[in-house]
């Protein structure tokens, strides 16, 4: 199950960016990030975790350019928050390959799922609406904010890693 959802995730990442690109008149990049969806996909079939990793900075770093870019920021959005997806997949299914009790792992599984899709939904959400908002912060505030959910992060980080699987 999670190999199909992380293929899905794989195409989402690689769909939508191509998607944005394209859709702006730059076929050639759309071509290119396509490409490497097209690759990553095959290299996900073999559980590669590199290859994940070097999908997800790819993906990254192709998003922020087409925001950069001012192209569609729901496409650039929506090809992070799957490359994520597809990263925290393959994560996660090398770690329940390696763990020495495989007793359950489909419920392991369903759980990460269900977690994933909540996140996902939450952050897709989150970025969705502060494309919509407009609100200007003194410098001060921003890097009081910053640091705020910096802490906030590494505490919810921290509390997660201490729960069981």
């Amino acid at each position: 199950m999670l190999g199909a959802v992380g293929l899905v995730s794989v195409g989402i990442a690689a769909g939508s960016l191509a998607a944005g690109y394209a859709l702006d008149g730059r076929p050639a990049w759309a071509a290119l990030i396509g490409l490497g969806g097209v690759l990553w996909l095959a290299l996900h079939l073999r559980g590669s975790t590199p290859a994940a990793a070097a999908g997800l900075i790819g993906s990254a770093v192709a998003a922020a350019a087409g925001l950069l870019l001012d192209l569609g920021a729901g496409w650039m959005i929506l090809g992070l928050v799957g490359a994520l997806s597809a990263w925290d997949l393959t994560a996660f299914a090398r770690w329940l390959r390696d763990c020495p009790a495989a007793g359950g792992a489909r419920n392991l599984e369903r759980e990460h799922l269900q977690r994933l899709l909540l996140a996902d939904a939450l952050g897709l959400g989150l970025a969705l609406l502060t494309l919509r908002a407009r609100v200007e912060f003194r410098l001060g505030l921003v890097l009081l904010l910053g640091l705020a959910l910096m802490l906030g992060l590494s505490r919810a980080v921290r509390y997660l890693s201490r729960l069981p699987e």
